[in-house]
């Protein structure tokens, strides 16, 4: 297939995902980056900059159904970390929330419910693990 031809077929195919407000300095960099549907995005970098919260921050801003796949981050710790995103509270702060009375466990609940991100935290992951 022509490159026209694939572009003239699959132009909407894939459309760019919501722009994040506070990534507006990767949308305008060199000629902009343009986070598409259908895409795999990766982040890398070293150990401990925050590479796993940043990619559970982009799934929980765009809203799309996602599977996030982590080997270096328990379900406790992402879990805390996606229910502090919706109620703007520290992962300490969630914690303290689900050990105390039901109206905080309730809100916790509430800001979980309408995530579209399933999890996955078997190690190693696998082609066939992602298959399943």
């Amino acid at each position: 297939m022509t490159a026209w031809r694939s572009l003239a077929l699959h132009a909407e195919s894939s459309p760019e995902l919501p722009r994040i407000p506070a990534l507006e300095d990767l949308y305008s960099y060199k000629g902009g980056i343009h986070m598409r549907q259908g895409q795999l995005i990766m982040v890398v970098g070293r150990s401990g900059v925050g590479k796993s919260g940043f990619a559970l921050y982009l799934a929980r801003q765009w809203g799309l159904r996602t599977l996030y796949l982590s080997a270096d981050m328990s379900p406790f710790t992402a879990s805390t970390r996606l229910a502090g995103m919706d109620l703007s509270a520290t992962q300490d702060e969630v914690v303290a929330m689900m050990k105390g009375s039901d109206v905080a466990q309730q809100a916790i609940h509430e800001a979980l419910s309408d995530s579209n991100i399933q999890f996955s935290f078997g190690q190693p992951i696998t082609w066939r693990g992602l298959d399943e």
